[in-house]
């Protein structure tokens, strides 16, 4: 990763920072509800075309 050296060390004190609970209230990487939300999405997607048709986003 050239040009970045830090880029995971500083990824991973943020996250554990945020485990310790001394992160900031918005953090700064993707969260599990992040990852679900994004799962949700490419869900709708694979009915939307199963049906073809315009699919809801489950939340």
């Amino acid at each position: 990763m050239e040009g970045f050296p830090d880029t995971f060390k500083m990824s991973f004190r943020s996250i554990y920072s945020a485990i310790a609970g001394g992160a900031p209230s918005a953090p700064l990487f993707a969260t599990a509800r992040d990852g679900h939300a994004e799962v949700a999405v490419c869900e709708a997607i694979m009915k939307s075309h199963a049906a073809r048709a315009w699919t809801p986003v489950a939340r």
